[in-house]
């Protein structure tokens, strides 16, 4: 009977029936809406009581008076007729009734309902939803992911949202259904909103994959993350409990993986555990295993390997014994071909060694390791007797199981070894190169062969070390299903001078880096928004002035911004910062307050979120920059007025012209009138006239009239300095 019973909510406008199919009546006597997304409004509601009972046109109970049960808020709609009375009539055929339109539109679909019988059976009721679904960003349920939507997930970003359910949290912008809007949530929403406009609405639009309107709604039900039983407390009235069943209608998405997984450990200094960059991985860094309960320490200088592009960065190192970290993987690994390969060294063999990276399947404990490869003690393989302990790759029997393959690749070394591992799956082997000479070619036999088990399979990368007091590095983790770029990936750096507060976006690398998204957090407020020199203040895509409301199609700061953070997006396409470029961000950094903690997290269009860690160095003003902020304006021109015939030492570093020394003068002046308009960002601009050299009365006359000649919103280009 209960399947000849439904609930039918039109997705356009939130309308509710409830739609009796049968051929026959049925006797009721209450009903249960439930929501754990928050996903009704009450006020939208039309209940039985007073509208078709007694109180009401009695269509429904004639001779009968129902009460509301539910406490009015998102979660609940339920109402029964308590008195004892012989309950109402729903009639058959297709008979329904309208319930108003209650339903919030969004991409939660998770309604439960039940419907109560007068003789106290309880019937789960099938909800069906009508119409299109609510596509994930469309944050004010109108139909379509546009500017409006745009400008709401602006406005919250970062915004606290705990006091909402996640109906209200999406509205926000709270795109995975973590609680927050962050830099994932941008990422989730640029997709949706590409996936309606399509992508390349400007030129230089980002190449993320154009998710199908399935893969939107994955959004919907990867935020379904808690459930809570709603319960009609009747007992009161003399009517039994009644407990919903589960009944949520979720859209699923199938897995979009990833070609390749890297881990180049770019992030501040500080422990491992949670960390969660890098690209390709299915979930945070964590501690399945410590025996000291030794954290993995995240430090500079990352690791270098020779013929390999020097590593900008720190790596993940371990000191003592005890300590194992796993990383899930996107995917099991269990056919075809896959290429594993990272950089390691070792500061010493003492001891009874275990310093190793594995491969796992199915679980966090030891029995679950399937391959291991590294600084390991061999106790049988050593032909003069003994144990020897030296760089090997063993295979397990099985999972859980011993036995199994092993190879000697090398003797002990202080060095920084390269291991590249080419597991042909179908084949059940594993090719081993250690060091290899050739790195072109990594499809032929390797160093060493290994038998794998029938079935070989992983889906989590681990990394260990139980070596007394071996300090064991890992960096540039990396694997893919083709051969592995070895080079370290380019990654943008956020470079401060702590002294000037001047803070930089520079590509040091030989290779452009196009990014949509970036933003800087403090968690000692070191910030100054203030000083804060924005991509869209700097037309960095030159659109023009945002639109009024903006549209996202340039540069746009999130709001909100603070002490403790800034950020700016750019919706409808991305920018590129040129290899070997700099971007001046101006004194965004409070050189007072000095709390050395920033971070600086990115959305890279190849390689997707990235966080690095935050560069510290001196760096010179650009010429006739002379207080230092990074750009030559007319407040230079004030420095150099104030201190004219004075010391040189007012200027800030690398502000005059080379080779000029002594008291500030004259030759100041057109250094200044040289380069006015100009920034970190920018090559220096050459005046369009040229300025005769002023007495010393004539200095403020001549500044005057080069500032009118001078444009004083000049567009920034990138500079070829490195």
């Amino acid at each position: 009977m209960g399947d000849d019973v439904e609930l039918l909510v039109n997705r356009a406008t939130g309308g509710v029936l409830l739609a009796n199919n049968s051929t026959e009546s049925l006797p009721i006597a209450g009903y249960s809406l439930t929501s754990d997304a928050g996903s009704f409004a009450p006020a939208a509601w039309t209940p039985v009581a007073g509208a078709y009972d007694a109180d009401g046109d009695g269509s429904i109970d004639s001779d009968d008076h129902w009460s509301v049960l539910s406490q009015g808020g998102p979660h609940d709609l339920s109402e029964a007729e308590l008195g004892g009375g012989d309950g109402g009539v729903f009639g058959p055929g297709g008979v329904t009734i309208d319930l108003g339109t209650p339903w919030l539109r969004s991409p939660y679909e998770d309604v439960r309902a039940e419907l109560l019988l007068n003789s106290g059976e309880v019937l789960p009721i099938a909800v069906t939803y009508l119409g299109d679904p609510v596509a994930p960003g469309d944050l004010d349920g109108d139909g379509a992911v546009d500017a409006a939507d745009w400008r709401a997930f602006r406005n919250a970003y970062r915004s606290d949202l705990g006091a909402f359910n996640q109906v209200e949290a999406h509205a926000h912008g709270d795109m995975n259904g973590d609680g927050k809007t962050d830099a994932r949530d941008f990422v989730l929403f640029k997709n949706s909103y590409e996936a309606e406009h399509g992508a390349g609405s400007l030129a230089t639009l980002t190449s993320v994959p154009e998710p199908s309107t399935l893969g939107v709604a994955a959004c919907a039900a990867l935020a379904l993350a808690f459930r809570r039983r709603v319960r009609w407390n009747l007992r009161r009235h003399g009517a039994r409990v009644i407990t919903p069943s589960l009944c949520i209608v979720a859209v699923l998405a199938p897995t979009i993986v990833q070609a390749q997984t890297v881990e180049s450990f770019h992030y501040s200094t500080g422990g491992l555990a949670g960390r969660n960059g890098g690209s390709g991985w299915g979930g945070a860094w964590r501690n399945n295993f410590s025996r000291s309960g030794a954290d993995w320490t995240l430090a500079g200088p990352g690791l270098d390997y020779p013929t390999l592009a020097s590593e900008v960065g720190i790596a993940a190192t371990s000191l003592g014994d005890g300590s194992r970290f796993q990383r899930n993987l996107p995917q099991t690994y269990n056919s075809g071909v896959a290429y594993l390969s990272y950089l390691s060294s070792n500061s010493t063999a003492n001891g009874d060694p275990y310093s190793a990276l594995e491969l796992q399947m199915g679980g966090d404990a030891d029995p679950f390791r399937v391959f291991q490869i590294g600084l390991l003690r061999n106790d049988d393989g050593n032909p003069n007797g003994g144990s020897e302990n030296a760089f090997y790759a063993r295979s397990r029997g099985s999972v859980g199981g011993g036995g199994g393959d092993e190879a000697r690749l090398g003797d002990f070394n202080t060095d920084t070894n390269l291991f590249v591992v080419r597991f042909d799956l179908n084949a059940d082997t594993a090719n081993i190169f250690f060091n290899p000479n050739d790195r072109d070619d990594l499809t032929g036999p390797g160093d060493a062969t290994l038998d794998l088990f029938t079935g070989f399979a992983f889906d989590r990368i681990g990394i260990a070390n139980f070596a007394g007091t071996n300090a064991y590095s890992i960096d540039e983790v990396r694997l893919a299903t083709a051969p592995p770029t070895l080079t370290p990936a380019p990654e943008l750096e956020l470079v401060v001078d702590r002294a000037r507060g001047v803070v930089r976006l520079q590509n040091r690398s030989t290779v452009d880096i196009d990014i949509d998204f970036y933003e800087i957090t403090s968690d000692g407020s070191s910030l100054s928004k203030a000083n804060w020199r924005s991509l869209q203040e700097q037309d960095f895509e030159q659109q023009g002035d945002p639109q009024t409301p903006p549209t996202g199609d340039g540069w746009e700061e999130f709001d909100g911004g603070d002490a403790s953070f800034v950020g700016e997006a750019f919706l409808q396409g991305n920018s590129t910062i040129a290899a070997g470029t700099r971007v001046t961000l101006g004194k965004l950094y409070d050189a007072e307050v000095d709390a050395h903690d920033l971070h600086f997290t990115y959305h890279d269009a190849d390689k997707g979120l990235v966080e690095v860690p935050v560069v510290y160095e001196s760096l010179d003003a650009p010429l006739g920059d002379f207080n230092g902020d990074d750009v030559v304006n007319s407040a230079d021109y004030t420095v150099y007025r104030d201190n004219l015939g004075g010391s040189p030492t007012a200027f800030a570093p690398g502000s005059r012209a080379p080779g000029h020394t002594g008291s500030i003068g004259q030759q100041d002046y057109l250094t200044w009138a040289q380069n006015y308009g100009a920034s970190a960002s920018t090559a220096a601009a050459s005046s369009a006239t040229v300025v005769p050299e002023p007495s010393a009365a004539a200095i403020a006359i001549g500044a005057s009239v080069g500032v009118l000649a001078l444009r004083a919103d000049q567009r920034r280009v990138l500079s070829t300095e490195h």
